[in-house]
């Protein structure tokens, strides 16, 4: 299950060339927009906050690192294994989605959680 929109598997990320052909449809690893026409974008340093620290791929994450998740032309939901979430467009229309797919609606979001599924953790700091 993915939590960033795309049309297809991906298994040829773990080499240059599929990583590269990722980047080149979705855009760098800054900021990427999905097939569902959300924009991904990884937050500043400064802006990390709460969350564990995560290994993903062999590679160690800075605590908090997460990306805040818009779209400007319409509301959408964001699907995990455990939640789905309402978004709303605009500036008050964000989430932080973390490497794990927890999500976490920003500062002065409106987002609403319109589906509580079971989970192991419930909230993070």
């Amino acid at each position: 299950m993915h939590v960033f929109g795309v049309d297809r598997t991906w298994p040829e990320l773990s080499e240059k060339s599929g990583r590269d052909a990722f980047a080149k449809r979705y855009g760098g690893s800054r900021s990427r927009l999905d097939d569902d026409r959300k924009r991904w974008t990884r937050a500043d340093r400064a802006a990390y906050h709460g969350g564990p620290g995560l290994t993903v791929a062999g590679h160690a994450l800075q605590r908090g690192m997460h990306w805040e998740v818009i779209s400007e032309r319409r509301k959408f939901r964001l699907v995990t294994a455990n939640q789905v979430w309402e978004v709303p467009r605009g500036a008050h229309g964000y989430v932080n989605v973390y490497p794990d797919a927890f999500v976490r609606p920003g500062g002065d979001s409106r987002a609403q959680l319109i589906w509580d599924g079971p989970s192991q953790r419930r909230t993070r700091s």
